[in-house]
């Protein structure tokens, strides 16, 4: 059996996470060959010494069997699990395409719901999947990467999650400890968490504040609670359905956080940085809100607000 090529971009918190698992435990098996694209630092120290992955109690010395910021250097492959940030996905997919023929099937693991549609227009006879991952793990130092979480997963999916490739994925990502599911219900899932994500970035966001700062304020509590309300309304708008109360469920999350808890956008903004989620995370919320007529009053303020801050920023 040919040996299956599985290419991570983005070798940060969750592509050094679920990548340096895949990278461990194939080291020693000819069936499945995992390549990291990284870059700077960061890149070469894994080059030299390995990546170092802390999980819990153990301590992995992850080697792919290729590290490189060089797509020429890396062939077809079969597998492309996406963990860019959205601000630098199209650029990087351009990038990329002498990797690609058309068996390939490209998993996106971006915040929000948009990177499947950004990929499927550069690459439209691919199979891209929709996908999403729950994991909290950091870059401490170049070359190593903490998991801060054990309850680490990721979902991925298309309108056909009988495809064997998708099949054969989960059972490769498994097979390597990972807890990967094909799932039928992946719109709701990513969904799921594009609202909890985009609600938090942009509430800490605007107000410039952690969550709990947030929750323990009367005032700016029933603003989140509306928000949430709103980004549910657009969510039905486009027909996605929820098994379970998606408010109360988000809410409820926000209150389990540690009330230190902010957004990677929050601090973004904060740094002045113009690459930054905005756009694919609040941006695209309120571009169907208008484009389906849905009323987002708390949403639509928000939103300007952050954009005319972000008009006083230098290109950082």
């Amino acid at each position: 059996m040919d040996t299956v090529r599985v290419l991570i971009i983005g070798i940060g918190g969750v592509g050094g996470y679920f990548g340096g698992h895949l990278a461990d435990h194939y080291a020693d098996h000819d069936e499945v060959e995992v390549i990291f694209m990284a870059r700077g630092l960061h890149k070469e120290k894994m080059k030299n010494n390995g990546l170092e992955l802390l999980d819990g109690s153990s301590r992995i010395i992850c080697k792919p069997s290729l590290i490189t910021e060089n797509s020429s250097e890396i062939g077809k492959v079969d597998y492309i699990i996406v963990c860019t940030k959205s601000s630098e996905l199209s650029a990087t997919m351009k990038s990329i395409n002498n990797c690609i023929d058309e068996t390939t099937v490209i998993i996106p693991l971006q915040n929000g719901v948009v990177s499947t549609e950004i990929i499927q227009q550069i690459y439209p006879h691919n199979l891209v999947t929709y996908g999403c991952a729950y994991v909290i793990s950091r870059i401490v130092e170049p070359g190593k990467i903490v998991a801060l979480a054990y309850d680490n997963r990721i979902y991925f999916g298309s309108d056909n999650p009988g495809d064997k490739r998708l099949i054969h994925l989960e059972s490769i990502l498994r097979d390597a400890g990972i807890n990967a599911k094909n799932s039928q219900n992946i719109k709701e899932i990513i969904w799921e968490k594009y609202i909890m994500v985009a609600v938090m970035a942009t509430a800490t966001s605007y107000f410039d504040e952690n969550i709990g700062e947030i929750l323990n304020d009367t005032e700016k509590r029933d603003l989140l609670i509306r928000l949430i309300h709103e980004a549910v309304k657009v969510s039905e708008a486009l027909q996605i359905e929820f098994t379970e109360d998606i408010h109360l469920l988000t809410l409820k999350k926000f209150e389990a956080m540690d009330p230190a808890a902010s957004t990677s956008l929050h601090h973004d903004l904060k740094n002045k940085k113009t690459a930054n989620e905005l756009e694919y995370l609040t941006g695209y919320m309120a571009s169907k809100a208008r484009q389906f007529h849905v009323e987002t009053p708390v949403l639509e303020k928000m939103y300007n607000y952050l954009q005319l801050s972000m008009s006083s920023f230098s290109k950082v």
